[in-house]
């Protein structure tokens, strides 16, 4: 059978599904025939137990894990899938944008879909919010005053921790001892402290560990797969490490058995299921790819430094497809990134770039040139070691007259002779002249800048927003910010103003946001700033005539909102706006609640409501007369006095009870 959609053909056979663009290339395969057509630049496939999603060029944008059995098409930004009990929706970043509790469940139309819950019909929105005629479906055009919640949740002191490196959300601590184990954001430890060196990276399969000069494994859990054997630290793709014995290369499995012998005299790591080798010969070597069984797929001129990226490998001056067919031949080709490959002309030594198929689309120009960013953009140096911007289409977005250039989400930090830093967009607008001796990683739309003695931050639009003022900043997660002033750190919120000050006197950060380690008298905290990230909770809070009681004070976070007017506006159109705050902002989502009259004060209500990026995880249990509710992570208190203001009282974290 033969689908045609959005200009790619899906033909589904007894051998598998097969995708083919309007020139009639293959831009993917797979043995399994359960398959859609493309809906959204988005196609469904199902293979190794899991719910796939490639994209137009034929690779695979979205994995999802093995929870889900079923998956549907794209429509509306929204994918129903299955998992063997429920039917969601996940968006097209693959998150759940609507938790996994349909019987039943349609495609999308216009920002609507059917469901069926307990054999009742009913309309959800994008969000899974039922829709009904009731105070959460009032529209709404208030203005609220915005509410910031620090959450900050802090370990330790670390036991017997010197100092530590986050990678990820691990840390791997070095003990007094000397000995190195891996701690999760807890303070727990996955890898005990045994250990001489300690490998990982983000994104690695397993946790490298050695002992006396040896190297062996554990998974990400810290469960032993291979005790300590090898030379060099282990380093697993798909499923498979490369090992060398006597000066020959093979690959082992995650319980360290050969599963393909010593035999190569240079070997890849696996990508896209393949991997490139070079052979012995009795004249000269042999290379190509195999497969993860350690078959043969083809044979090439020229061994592949990097295997295959986005389908197509670069041997040399060869790129090739999965078949072994040459789809382009240049000078020194470097691997496809984001659709292109970079290559450089042997007889002129200049730079250009081809797509997968082997056009030129940037011609040979350029000194230097960077690969393509995901939205199409790459850094290029010409005379005079002057560094530009191309689009990918070879027009200059910036010009080459700049002494470096870095590339941010939102547009290009430009360093020029004098080694200041300005700011220019995307479309080439200069927005902030050259002033800052340095600009650094932009987080939630602000930039650290550096004036030569302090640190502040400047918006996506160039503009200096918090002043330079501190000895260091770092980025913001959640609405705040650690800086560092006189050695001592604070948090402050996108206004500048300090909201916490734990007196902190070093901090060391890592590659997640809102995750850092911390000093104070000597030892070392984890101190954790994401959202949602509290647990020393108390199990017991009573509201009793407006009074909140609690075992332990740091548990209740009551946030005052600007007496909010009513004025002529209704309280549904209120409790509208603040949800609509809590889902832009905090992610949260409708699960419930409960209104409340009270005679002397008003009418308040009770709003229990879930994190809808983790929808899986158990969260606080509130309970009342009519009835119990499960899987909350924030309980949200909105009171109407009888002079029309208004006031919140936030309760989050998992954990707790609280009774009414």
């Amino acid at each position: 059978m033969e689908y045609y959609n959005e200009g790619i053909t899906l033909t589904v056979t007894d051998q598998g599904a097969r995708y083919t663009d309007k020139m009639g290339d293959v831009l993917y395969e797979n043995p399994s025939t359960d398959a859609l057509p493309f809906s959204e630049g988005l196609a469904m496939v199902y293979f190794d137990g899991a719910v796939h999603y490639i994209d137009s060029q034929g690779f695979v944008a979205i994995a999802l894990s093995a929870v889900w059995q079923k998956g549907r098409s794209f429509h509306d930004g929204r994918a129903a899938v299955y998992d063997g009990q429920y039917w969601g929706y996940i968006d097209s970043d693959g998150e759940v944008a609507v938790t996994a509790e349909w019987d039943e469940a349609d495609d999308f139309e216009n920002g609507i879909a059917n469901v069926v819950k307990d054999g009742v019909p009913m309309q959800i929105d994008l969000d899974g919010w039922t829709i009904e005629e009731d105070l959460f479906s009032v529209p709404y055009k208030l203005k609220v005053e915005e509410v910031t919640i620090p959450e900050v949740k802090i370990v330790g002191p670390l036991k017997d921790v010197t100092e530590g490196e986050i990678i990820g959300e691990r840390i791997v601590v070095t003990m007094t001892s000397g000995k190195k184990g891996v701690m999760d954001v807890n303070g727990h430890y996955i890898v005990a402290p045994q250990w001489d060196q300690i490998s990982y990276k983000k994104g690695d399969e397993v946790i490298g560990v050695a002992k006396n000069g040896l190297w062996g494994c554990t998974d990400l859990v810290g469960n032993m797969m291979v005790a300590p054997r090898a030379a060099e630290p282990m380093v697993f793709s798909e499923g498979l490490c490369k090992q060398q014995v006597n000066g020959k290369f093979g690959y082992v499995d995650r319980n360290g058995q050969w599963v393909i012998k010593p035999q190569y005299v240079r070997a890849g790591d696996f990508h896209e299921g393949l991997a490139a080798v070079e052979v012995p010969k009795f004249w000269g070597t042999s290379c190509g790819f195999i497969d993860r069984q350690g078959q043969w797929k083809f044979k090439t001129d020229y061994y592949s430094e990097e295997g295959f990226h986005e389908g197509r490998a670069a041997c040399v001056c060869y790129l090739v497809d999965k078949s072994g067919r040459i789809v382009g031949t240049q000078d020194y080709l470097q691997p496809v990134h984001n659709g292109y490959a970079v290559f450089c002309e042997e007889d002129y030594d200049l730079c250009g770039a081809m797509d997968r198929q082997g056009n030129i689309v940037v011609k040979p120009n350029w000194q230097e040139m960077s690969e393509f960013s995901q939205d199409g953009f790459a850094v290029v140096e010409g005379q005079y070691l002057r560094m530009g911007v191309i689009r990918k289409d070879d027009k200059l977005v910036i010009d080459d007259v700049w002494r470096s250039i870095m590339v941010c989400p939102s547009g290009f930090g430009v360093q020029d002779d004098d080694g200041l830093w300005g700011y220019i967009s995307k479309e080439g607008k200069m927005l902030a002249r050259p002033q800052w001796r340095d600009i650094f990683a932009e987080s939630e739309d602000l930039y650290p800048v550096y004036d030569g003695e302090k640190m502040g931050y400047m918006d996506t639009r160039g503009r200096e927003v918090i002043k330079p003022q501190w000895t260091y900043v770092s980025q913001f997660c959640g609405g705040i910010a650690p800086v560092i002033q006189d050695w001592c750190v604070s948090f402050i919120n996108k206004k500048g103003e300090v909201v916490l000050e734990p007196g902190w006197e070093d901090i060391r950060v890592g590659d997640m946001p809102g995750l850092l380690l911390a000093q104070k008298g000597g030892e070392s905290y984890i101190v954790d700033y994401r959202r949602g990230n509290q647990q020393y909770l108390p199990n017991l809070i009573k509201i009793s005539g407006g009074v909140v009681e609690a075992d332990d004070p740091r548990a209740v976070s009551s946030v005052p909102v600007q007496c909010v007017k009513s004025e002529d506006e209704s309280f549904g159109k209120i409790l509208a706006q603040y949800m609509s705050l809590l889902e832009k902002e905090y992610h949260l989502q409708y699960s419930g609640a409960q209104v409340i009259y009270d005679e002397e004060e008003g009418r308040g209500i009770l709003m229990w409501l879930q994190n809808k990026h983790c929808p899986e995880k158990a969260g606080l249990r509130f309970s009342y007369d009519q009835g119990q509710v499960q899987n909350c992570d924030v309980l949200l208190h909105i009171q109407e006095y009888q002079d029309g203001d208004h006031y919140v009282q936030i309760y989050y974290g998992p954990g707790y009870q609280m009774e009414v």
